[in-house]
């Protein structure tokens, strides 16, 4: 509640032993655990002699029985205050005073509102020193005593306990056991009263003199008497105690207001412990806010001075005539904030401590900026009616409720009467919320021109769950009554964005982002909890037909947002969300996950963690087994985080090889780290069997940094990682045959609690995280240094978001690209970053197509990534992956703690295995590319084997595709010997390029190109070339693709024409005869046209063995020979044309007495040519080697 002067108000009437010793440090003198509502608090008590400064404290929760190891589940910490000797200072939950629902606690007794004062009778707590020092602790950490510790009175569970007066030490030791009838003394279920002091036998010291505060109404004539006690820690002893007392000045004047006094040597006699002093207050009719003045002591003999200033605080009782509007005003804050109004309404809406009126539609302003709405705080059950018109006449009152600076306060009135004006009035018309007023960029002010109005959602995405609490080491869980959320349909499921919450007290630099707490979410609550109960929802469903009126709310649990309350007997339409599981993995998939288990312990004491029974721990087993079976899809390597040993990762891998239908062959592989609390780190490897070998071959696996140490803030050096990466070197092989190396790295860092905290304790927080950061992100950048073609995925609990938190940028320093030091608190580069010569990675999130599918995790109804899955530029790049894509099975995140604890296997489609964690399982799926073969063949030919000179060729290229595969894309060269100008015609779906003439090759060549050839397609070129005197038209046609081709011998033809005379002539030796003394051979010259050939020449070439004293060759008739050179050369010529078709012999002889063996053969060579062209060189040549 916001007031126009206000102090902190300590209560110090404390009862004092004289000569007792004084306590050590701070006690937790006082714990509330009501069971209605939220009403819960914790009191703190100085009774060390000299007042303590708060913000050298914190309050640590440890819910569920939760490790210390672990961090606490909260921390709350003090502010910068001075509480003085004797002095008591009070944490209430934020909805335990008034207006909130069914809150009890006077909002006087409460110092300080925390959404974390959240205990349960099982819960402990620790007050520490920021330097981590423990002072003193209620309950026992790291056990679950079930409901409570203790018993009848002094029961933890619905109860108020206060430290007994003799207790002067803090409980030191937060693991021991605790029994709460020792120190503390037990009270009704929601007692209050004397909350805010306490007494303590051992406060030692002087006694404390102090002065109460007053408030009263002043009165619309006369005079009212505000009436100060001032009051001793124990009565006087001899000579008495003696002081002045004096009226000053705050918000209210001396003389107009109030009548200024002022006495001297005042005395509270020996024996006696209070003295009254009066201030005498003036009535009037001004309308004003309240005002204030003090009463001081001074000049204190005999005592100690506690609270030297009393607080009078003069309430306006005057009324001002206002319309809602007016009242509500174009801001957030109310322009008669702490003045007394009179309005009138019509009551739309009733809840257990007030009604909501807005003014009839015929009233409403023009400003669409104001509210016609406001709440009424009654602070019991109103007894009107809906369609009541109500005149109000009370004070005006902005209550903040939870939240940080940017926290939206709900204005309400405070009642001095109310009268019916009428009744059965028709309610004002409902304005319906759209996605067009809230969007990504809403701040908390958003629909603050509606708040306490009717409003309607058509429908909705439900977006986070409703509460609950999960206890995993008891294998319990229970749901809670609370809020769920939603977005306008229309509106993307918010994100966990980069910066410092709003909501987050810590004194951020400017220059630091802050996130806007996702303010287009709505909260949907019932007007007045039936006896039923809240609906118990499941996130990622829907929710339509919603009616009821908006208010701006703070939860213990959740982060602040608008809240729609609805009639509970008119609840909406709700469709709760159901399990996805991540795709079916293609052929060509190589799959990894991620999976944090939730301290999944086995039912063996031997660690420090806890022991479930055998029954529990197969039940978590063989539900996990599920999870991994049906909903991750069997992935080839799963990195499992939060396991306590191998056996509990080999039993579920055990689990998984008999139950799973796709008959999994899983190997555990996990080492022991340095976390206390017994959890690790660890993989499953699927070796079933691909071929003739293991889909999974692990090659090397290794543990980095178990003994690695780190400097802390403070000084002090202790280990760094608490579960250090496990990194795992495999060859994947796919069922084809195919395989793909592959650097696996599972990692759990160290956990948000703390991050947020100020002081030393924060400090370290923040500097471990950067820490951790930096030495993952140089394990990998040592590996891609070693090996720049390493394929790397990392996966797990990074505890940090894909964006920078303000804080520190744990996963900009892991992947290489950290935030400006001026955006974080602790700021810290990173060895993967360019700037220092590394290659950064890759976030899974971005790999993820839909943005609202980017989270793992659900934290005070925000949606965030902390599991992740991220590679490196080597595997993302690699030519031979076709697409890296990342999802998530989505079976935990966004269902109720409730399911936690349901049992009933067997799991399927209509019965899946619902929060076995709260984390989303990630998995990342690396898709090869496909090996494909397209068979492409060309044949060419030419519709003339001749033509005249300057007639045309014609040529036809036939290519063909035998598959089995599409062609994508598909080429065909065609290339003319010579300097010619082809022109083509193409087929549908092929485009071919001009033709290009490279006058030094003397060649011409056309290109054509088809985007896509598919399979068993087959496609006609023709031809047409003009003869330009070249003798020889021959043209090569080549066809290619980038697609594998499994036979590239037919992926060419030739086809050629002539053009003018030519004559094809060839020649074959045969006959060969080797006797002793003779040899002889024949000589077949030949012409297969198509013309005669004129000026014909033979030239022959002979080796003869040794002993031979004569060789010739005989010519047919027409020829003569000449020997050339040498003995064993010819040259034979004729005058005649060979006429095409015919054929001639010459004859070989030779005289001599050669053996005739292999090493002494007869060699012959003979080559014919003429001047008419021929077209096939290729047999115009032969040589022959006998015997």
């Amino acid at each position: 509640m916001k007031l126009t002067f206000s102090r902190l108000s300590v209560a110090l009437l404390l009862a004092m032993g004289a000569g007792s010793a004084e306590a050590a440090d701070l006690l937790i003198s006082e714990y509330i655990e009501a069971s209605v509502g939220n009403n819960k608090a914790l009191e703190l008590y100085n009774g060390t002699g000299t007042p303590v400064n708060l913000s050298g404290y914190k309050l640590e929760l440890y819910a569920n029985g939760r490790p210390e190891a672990n961090g606490p589940t909260s921390t709350i910490s003090l502010p910068d205050i001075e509480l003085p000797n004797g002095g008591t200072y009070v944490v209430c939950n934020t909805s335990a005073i008034p207006p909130a629902t069914n809150a009890e606690i006077p909002a006087t007794s409460c110092q300080q509102l925390s959404g974390s004062i959240t205990h349960n009778g099982d819960d402990a707590w620790v007050l520490r020193r920021t330097d981590n020092t423990v002072v003193d602790s209620f309950g026992q950490v790291g056990v679950d005593p079930g409901t409570g510790w203790g018993t009848g009175g002094t029961s933890t569970v619905d109860r108020t306990l206060r430290r007994k007066s003799s207790v002067c030490s803090g409980d030191t030791s937060i693991s021991d056991a605790f029994d709460p009838a020792t120190e503390w003394d037990g009270f009704d279920d929601r007692t209050y009263a004397g909350l805010g002091t306490h007494s303590a036998t051992c406060a030692g010291g002087p006694i404390l003199i102090s002065i109460n505060d007053v408030a009263l109404a002043e009165g619309n004539a006369g005079t009212t008497i505000f009436t100060f006690t001032v009051g001793l820690s124990a009565p006087a002893g001899a000579g008495g105690v003696t002081f002045d007392i004096a009226t000053a000045d705050g918000t209210a004047t001396a003389g107009s207001d109030y009548i200024a006094s002022s006495l001297t040597g005042q005395t509270i006699p020996a024996g006696s412990s209070t003295y009254s002093f009066t201030v005498t207050v003036n009535g009037e009719t001004a309308v004003e806010g309240n005002e204030g003045f003090l009463v001081n002591i001074s000049n204190v003999v005999g005592a100690t001075v506690g609270d030297a200033s009393g607080l009078g605080t003069i309430l306006n009782d005057d009324a001002a005539a206002a319309a809602i509007h007016d009242i509500q005003g174009n801001g957030s804050e109310s322009p008669f904030d702490g003045t007394a109004v009179t309005t009138s309404g019509i009551v739309t809406a009733k809840r257990s401590n007030g009604f909501f009126m807005q003014s009839p539609d015929a009233s409403v302003d023009a400003d669409s900026m104001t509210s016609e709405a406001v709440f009424v705080f009654t602070g019991t059950a109103p007894a009107f009616n809906i369609g009541d018109l109500v005149q109000v006449t009370g004070t005006v009152d902005e209550f903040a409720g939870s939240g940080g600076v940017y926290n939206m306060p709900s204005t309400q009135l405070q009642p001095s009467s109310m009268v019916v004006s009428s009744t059965g009035n028709p309610l004002p018309a409902a304005v319906e919320i759209t996605a067009a007023m809230l969007g990504a960029s809403s701040l908390p002010d958003v629909l603050e021109h509606l708040e306490g109005m009717r409003v309607t959602v058509a429908s909705g995405k439900i977006v986070a769950q409703s509460p609950g609490n999960t206890n995993e080491d008891s294998v319990t869980s229970s749901d809670l009554n609370g809020e769920f959320e939603i977005v306008v349909a229309g509106v993307q499921r918010p994100l966990r964005e980069a910066g410092i919450s709003i909501f987050d007290p810590y004194p951020a630099a400017p220059t630091i982002p802050l996130f806007d707490a996702n303010q287009e979410r709505l909260k949907v609550y019932p007007l007045v909890v039936p006896s039923g109960g809240t609906p118990r929802v499941d996130a990622g469903g829907t929710v339509s037909n919603l009616a009821g009126v908006l208010t701006y709310f703070g939860s213990n649990f959740a982060e602040s947002a608008w809240e729609l309350l609805y009639d509970a007997d008119a609840p909406p339409t709700i469709v709760p969300g159901t399990a996805q599981a991540v795709s079916d993995p293609t052929s060509d998939d190589v799959t990894i996950a991620g999976f944090n288990m939730l301290r999944l312990f086995d039912d063996i004491a031997n660690g420090s963690g806890p022991t479930l029974s055998t029954l529990n721990f197969d039940k978590r087993v063989t539900k996990a087994a599920a999870v991994i079976c049906d909903w991750l899809k069997t992935p080839d390597i799963l990195g499992a985080v939060e396991v306590e040993n191998l056996n509990a990762l080999s039993t579920l891998a055990n689990k998984l090889n008999s139950t799973c239908a796709s008959e999994p062959t899983y190997v555990a592989y996990l080492q022991e780290g340095n976390d206390v609390g017994g959890i690790d780190v660890g993989f499953l490897v699927n070796t079933r069997a691909a071929g003739a070998v293991s889909r999974v071959q692990v090659v090397e696996i290794e543990q980095h940094g178990k003994t690695t140490t780190w400097s802390e803030p403070g000084g002090d050096t202790s280990l760094l990682n608490d579960r250090p990466p496990l990194r795992l070197k495999a060859l994947v092989t796919l069922d084809d045959g195919r395989n793909y190396p592959i650097t696996a790295i599972v990692v759990h860092q160290r956990s948000l609690n703390g991050n947020d905290a100020t002081g030393s304790s924060g400090d370290r927080v923040r500097a471990k995280r950067a820490k951790q950061a930096e030495f993952l992100a140089q394990l990998v950048d040592d590996l891609q240094t070693a090996n720049p073609d390493e394929k790397i995925v990392l996966v797990g609990d990074f505890n940090a978001f894909e964006v920078n938190d303000g804080y520190v940028d744990a996963m900009g320093i892991t992947t290489g690209n950290p935030a400006p030091a001026s955006e974080v608190v602790f700021w810290a580069d990173s060895p993967l970053s360019p700037a220092n010569g590394g290659i950064p990675l890759i976030m899974g999130n971005e790999l993820i197509a839909d943005p609202e599918q980017r989270y793992s995790y659900i934290f005070g109804n925000i949606s965030q990534s902390l599991d992740h899955a991220v590679v490196n530029e080597a595997l993302a790049m690699d030519p031979g992956v076709a697409e890296v894509l990342v999802d998530h099975a989505r079976v935990n995140a966004d269902f109720r703690h409730g399911h936690f604890a349901e049992f009933d296997p067997p799991y399927t489609s209509e019965n899946p295995p619902l929060r076995t964690s709260d984390h989303d399982p990630v998995r990342i799926s690396i898709r090869l590319a496909q090996i494909l073969n397209a068979d492409l063949s060309v044949t060419a030919s030419a519709e003339s084997t001749q033509i005249g000179s300057g007639d045309t060729a014609v040529f036809h290229v036939d290519v063909a595709n035998a598959g089995p595969s599409s062609a994508d894309p598909a080429s065909l060269s065609i290339m003319f010997d010579g300097l010619v100008t082809p022109v083509v015609e193409m087929p549908s779906g092929w485009t071919c390029a001009a033709a290009t003439q490279d006058a030094l090759a003397h060649t011409t060549t056309v290109d054509c190109t088809a985007s896509e050839f598919a399979s068993s397609a087959a496609d006609r070129f023709t031809v047409s070339v003009a003869s330009t005197g070249t003798p020889v038209l021959r043209m090569t046609a080549t066809v290619a693709s980038s697609t594998g081709d499994p036979n590239s011998a037919n992926n060419q033809a030739t086809a050629q024409v002539l053009a003018g005379q030519a004559a094809d002539l060839g020649v074959n030796w045969s006959g060969e005869q080797a006797q002793p003394g003779l040899a002889k051979a024949t000589l077949t010259l030949r012409n297969d046209g198509p013309d005669a050939a004129s000026g014909a020449v033979a030239n022959f070439r002979l080796t003869l063995p040794r002993g031979v004293f004569f060789s010739n060759i005989v010519p047919p008739a027409g020829w003569g020979c000449k020997r050339v050179i040498t003995l064993t050369a010819f040259r034979c010529t004729t005058s005649r044309s060979i006429p095409a078709g015919s054929s001639s012999a010459f004859q070989f002889v030779a005289l001599g007495f050669s053996s005739g063996t292999s090493s002494n053969a007869y060699v012959l060579e003979a080559t014919i040519s003429s001047e008419t062209t021929d077209p096939d060189l290729s047999d115009n040549a032969q040589t022959v080697s006998f015997p």
